[in-house]
């Protein structure tokens, strides 16, 4: 009842946008107005925080916007940002790069390959909190050979090199002026990169304003200036939308931000636009296998909760039709994951007759195997919309076969995945361009997979079909690897598959050229245009 009060109260207020969208004389007024002062505001969920480029405090969204990478990861594939170009050599472990000439940081400090040599240092004195990136462990040596021409040597060749490189951090570059003593690693004392944006104003959980750089290498963007606004997620930021104080709503790890009926409602409006974005990412349960406290250590009871998780009610009720069901960790268009798995349909008896099997006993209530109650904690991010719904429809499934389910709300899933005490998070893959091979090299990482997937049946043999995927040239050879570790982890259900998400962004007719980038953590606000 509650949902669909708020519901009403929505489309309401939808309704309230229609006419006051007539009433002020439809689009053509409200393209004038913009054309005029040709500035933006973008309501954010959360606070920016410290977007110090080789840390992982700060919204990735603004950090893509202030500061670049050598190479940018598009969906044709790796193209020239900070390097226009570059050469590798045979054996695949050296590569040099050609730097843009001319270009400054926007405090004035030149670009050039000793600010590259720099930021290197910074980001490898600094190694183990970037354990999760393979390349970290494979750059042997590095060196400005002159102003424009940096070269970079690994230990082995590595296929990922030029992706991880042009992922959104660590290796982006931040003006050695903002260095504290030679280093990034305990903070800086300003934020000024390279990019196609200048922070000028923050308040913190407030909003920060950005302002287009003018001596952009890549154009500079018609949007002049770029309001981010922390707002609440839901109901707050559809009144500050009927407002006019807000004029773009952007959505990431699924559309679950607001109701589809007013979706719906908005999409079939003159003023907005509403763009969706492919499946990006998968959310999924991550057991911890090597809690053997835990119920959740035991694959019966992993392959019984998949069971008993019906896809479609979480994909077309809770998360509006924004999702698909997800039947594998990663979908059939990632590189690598059109393989032949297992369907696991929804299929409460199944479930049952498996617990059942493998000693999980019940004569009323919940389920217990040798005096230990089968009983789990799930924990979910509190400021991602939808998650308490999908964790709360889990646990009334979990009920059916007899599993007890406690739903608990955390501020950062990762903090709780990274002890070893948890049961089962609910988390999301981190999507193109860094799956399959950054999800799988995180299996190494203290701070990212290495405590949940430790407890794996096989896990030397995983680990050892990671790393040789991970640096094998053979394409043939490299999908070998890849499939048995993928396989792996499907008949193991370590990784649970729940939906694949989607991005979403309202914006006003007015602008053209709405898309994403290829990861779901950014925003090319560089390349919206007005209409003309």
């Amino acid at each position: 009842m509650r949902k669909e009060r708020m519901v009403a109260l929505v489309l309401v207020i939808i309704a309230g946008i229609l006419v006051s969208g007539c009433g002020k004389g439809g689009n053509s007024k409200a393209a004038e107005n913009i054309q005029v002062k040709k500035d933006l505001t973008y309501a954010a969920p959360t606070e920016m925080g410290d977007i110090n480029i080789h840390l992982y405090a700060g919204d990735m969204a603004v950090q893509d916007m202030v500061f670049e990478p050598l190479v940018d990861n598009t969906v044709e594939g790796i193209k020239p940002a900070m390097a226009e170009s570059w050469d590798i050599s045979s054996d695949g472990r050296e590569y040099i790069f050609h730097l843009r000439k001319g270009l400054k940081f926007h405090d004035g400090e030149p670009f050039n390959a000793n600010a590259v040599k720099l930021n290197f240092d910074a980001i490898l004195n600094n190694i183990e909190r970037h354990s999760w990136m393979s390349l970290t462990q494979k750059i042997q040596n590095y060196e400005a050979l002159d102003e424009h021409t940096f070269k970079m040597v690994l230990s082995e060749a590595y296929y990922p090199a030029l992706t991880e490189l042009g992922l959104t951090r660590p290796f982006r570059f931040i003006s050695p002026r903002n260095f504290i003593d030679g280093e990034t690693k305990n903070g800086v004392n300003g934020y000024a990169g390279t990019g196609a944006w200048i922070l000028k104003e923050h308040i913190p959980a407030e909003y920060a304003v950005f302002e287009a750089n003018p001596d952009y290498w890549n154009g500079k963007p018609e949007i002049e200036k770029l309001t981010r606004k922390v707002l609440p997620i839901g109901l707050t930021t559809l009144l500050a939308l009927e407002k006019g104080e807000v004029d773009i709503l952007f959505t990431n790890l699924g559309a679950d931000m607001f109701d589809a009926d007013a979706l719906n409602q908005i999409a079939g409006m003159k003023k907005y636009q509403v763009v969706r974005s492919s499946a990006i990412v998968t959310k999924m349960l991550l057991a911890n296998t090597s809690n053997i406290s835990s119920p959740a250590s035991d694959e019966n009871v992993r392959l019984a909760l998949w069971y008993a998780i019906d896809r479609n009610v979480i994909a077309e009720k809770i998360m509006n039709s924004m999702d698909k069901p997800a039947d594998t960790l990663f979908a059939k268009s990632v590189p690598y994951a059109n393989i032949p798995l297992e369907k696991r349909s929804y299929d409460l008896e199944k479930a049952k007759q498996i617990l059942e099997d493998s000693g999980w006993k019940t004569d009323t209530g919940y389920r217990s195997k040798d005096g230990r109650p089968l009983e789990i904690t799930l924990n979910y991010t509190l400021s991602k919309a939808g998650e308490k719904a999908i964790c709360e429809y889990i646990q009334s499934q979990c009920q059916k076969i007899g599993l007890k389910v406690n739903v608990q709300g955390v501020d950062r899933v990762v903090a709780v995945r990274t002890t070893p005490g948890f049961d089962i998070v609910l988390d999301y893959t981190w999507g193109a361009p860094y799956d399959p091979q950054s999800t799988l090299s995180a299996f190494h990482g203290s701070n990212s997979y290495k405590i949940p997937t430790s407890g794996m049946k096989n896990i030397d043999v995983i680990l050892k079909n990671i790393d040789s995927a991970l640096v094998e040239f053979d394409e043939t050879k490299r999908q070998e690897f890849y499939t048995y570790v993928l396989t792996e982890i499907h008949n193991q259900a370590s990784f649970i598959p729940v939906s694949y998400g989607s991005l979403m962004i309202v914006a006003p007719v007015y602008l053209e050229n709405i898309g994403f980038n290829q990861s779901q953590y950014e925003i090319p606000f560089d390349r919206f245009t007005y209409q003309k």
